[in-house]
C-alpha cells in the first residue's frame, strides 16, 4: 500500500517533469527566435562583412536546438511560430538600426521561412551556400 510519502514523492517528481518540459520548450523557443533573428538579418543582405558571423550563429543555435527537439516541442513550436517569428523580427530589426542606422530594413509581417527551413542546418534565405 502506499503511504503518503510515496505519494508526495510521485507528484513532487511530475510537478518536476512539467517544470522540465516548460523550460525545455522556452529553450527550444529562444533558439528559435535566435536563429530567425540572424536569418533575416542575411535576407535583408546589408553589409556583406557581418554574414560569415550571422551564419555561425545561426549554425550553433541550429545545432544546440537538434539536440534538444522533441516531437512534443517541435509541435508546440510549430504552434507559436508566427509569435516567434514577430519576436524575431523586432530584434533583427533592432540589430539594424544600432549597427547599421542607414540601412533599416523592414522585416515582413508573416514568417518568411518555414519551420523545416530553420530546423535545416544546410538551408540559406537566398540559396547561400
Amino acid at each position: 500500500m502506499a503511504g503518503p510519502a510515496t505519494r508526495s514523492t510521485s507528484t513532487t517528481w511530475r510537478r518536476r517533469s512539467r517544470t522540465w518540459a516548460g523550460s525545455e520548450l522556452r529553450a527550444c523557443e529562444s533558439l528559435v527566435v535566435q536563429i530567425l533573428r540572424h536569418l533575416a538579418k542575411l535576407a535583408a543582405g546589408g553589409r556583406p562583412q557581418p554574414h560569415a558571423g550571422w551564419r555561425r550563429a545561426a549554425t550553433a543555435f541550429r545545432l544546440s536546438l537538434a539536440r534538444r527537439l522533441t516531437p512534443a516541442i517541435r509541435g508546440r513550436l510549430e504552434a507559436g511560430y508566427a509569435g516567434l517569428w514577430r519576436d524575431a523580427a523586432r530584434l533583427a530589426a533592432a540589430d539594424f538600426a544600432a549597427d547599421e542606422p542607414d540601412f533599416t530594413p523592414t522585416p515582413p509581417a508573416e514568417p518568411p521561412f518555414s519551420l523545416d527551413e530553420v530546423l535545416d542546418l544546410d538551408w540559406w534565405p537566398g540559396g547561400e551556400g
